[in-house]
């Protein structure tokens, strides 16, 4: 017969290994519900979602870069904006004309360009870049053409000054309108742009570079100024212009006066300078559109 201390023992023993048994199974279901989890299967995932978005950055980088080294390829063969143009045609006209202009000699400070920079000044037009050349030539006697870096070129022949003995203001009152020509425009109307305009700021291929609106340009700035000039409309708003910006100082204003009646009667007796008044017409004409109008009594 089994006691009753055996007895209890055995039923001790019993719950003991039940509880036991209990435990377990709770603690292998949590850990099913871990294993459900797979933290090491996470973390491969967001090491893939990581490694995806730096190589979608990278692709990124990789097309912004093959675009700017597509825009810098390009941009090798881009022709200048018309303002640029313009100034590589005007200084090929001077190189090219160079042994007609004879710009390129030695001599002394004239101090012209002191004396007109002073002039424009005066008369209001600050901060303007001019260039002034004295060439030591009758073919060319004035002109105006733009300079490359949106400045000015203003010429000057040599012997014409001499031949009318001007001096440095009567020099910068001929070449303020040379100015005022190429401010007002006239002389890029002119100027056949068509073809430089048509150019300018344009894409063109490796292999198919036009040079010729270039060179035509710098033809047709040679025939304007030795052959085909300004008309009478365009001399008639130049006169008015000096007029007006020179009356508020009148003994500038005498010296310009009494200078285009020197030019005149110079023109009409020198046979080298016969075609002045073609080029520019005409000193007797600007004469009368600067004295007062005669009054009807």
């Amino acid at each position: 017969m089994i006691s009753l201390l055996n007895l209890k023992l055995a039923l001790s023993s019993l719950l003991f290994l039940s509880f036991t048994v209990g435990a377990q199974e709770v603690k292998t279901q949590a850990e099913k519900e871990l294993e459900l989890v797979n933290f090491q299967k996470l973390k491969t995932v967001l090491s893939q979602d990581g490694l995806s978005e730096a190589a979608k950055n990278k692709k990124r980088q990789v097309e912004l870069i093959k675009e700017e080294k597509k825009i810098i390829e390009q941009s090798k063969y881009l022709y200048p904006p018309l303002e640029v143009l313009r100034g590589i045609s005007s200084e090929y006209f001077l190189v090219k004309n160079a042994q007609v202009l004879n710009w390129d000699f030695d001599k002394p400070d004239y101090g012209i360009d002191s004396t007109f920079k002073n002039l424009l000044e005066k008369l209001g037009f600050i901060q303007r870049r001019v260039k002034i050349i004295v060439f030591n030539s009758s073919q060319f006697i004035r002109f105006a053409v733009p300079g490359k870096d949106n400045d000015v070129i203003l010429g000057l022949s040599l012997p014409f000054s001499k031949s009318l003995d001007l001096n440095k203001m009567e020099m910068s009152l001929l070449l303020l309108e040379d100015f005022l020509r190429y401010d007002m425009g006239q002389v890029f109307k002119q100027l056949n742009e068509e073809e430089l305009r048509k150019i300018a700021s344009t894409q063109f291929e490796e292999k198919n570079f036009q040079l010729q609106p270039v060179l035509n340009y710098a033809d047709a700035e040679r025939v304007l100024f030795s052959e085909k000039g300004f008309n009478f409309q365009q001399q008639f708003e130049l006169t008015k212009k000096m007029d007006i910006l020179l009356k508020p100082h009148a003994e500038i204003w005498n010296v310009y006066f009494q200078l285009l009646g020197r030019l005149d009667r110079m023109i009409k007796v020198n046979n080298l300078y016969k075609s002045y008044p073609k080029i520019y017409p005409s000193p007797e004409m600007q004469i009368k559109w600067l004295s007062p109008e005669e009054r009807v009594l």
